[in-house]
């Protein structure tokens, strides 16, 4: 059997924290997973809310991680 599909998907700067929690409990958290591997990208500032939220299942991410840890990155976010 090959690898299950992948289904990613990020919101930018689309919604407030409220909001973003709204789409974990009514619409992500509802995703059969049984066919296919579910990872979201939530902005920097909800990343720990939304991940914290989320069915084991599917998977966290975060948006533009900068892997060279210095310099002018304007609006990245250090990965490690």
């Amino acid at each position: 059997m090959g690898r299950k599909p992948i289904v990613g998907g990020n919101w930018k700067c689309n919604l407030d924290a409220k909001g973003a929690k709204a789409l974990v409990a009514d619409v992500l958290n509802g995703i059969d997973t049984a066919k296919v591997d579910v990872v979201v990208a939530p902005v920097f500032l909800h990343i720990e809310s939304v991940v914290a939220g989320l069915k084991k299942e599917i998977e966290g991410a975060g948006q533009n991680c900068n892997f060279k840890g210095n310099g002018g990155y304007t609006g990245e976010i250090f990965a490690g």
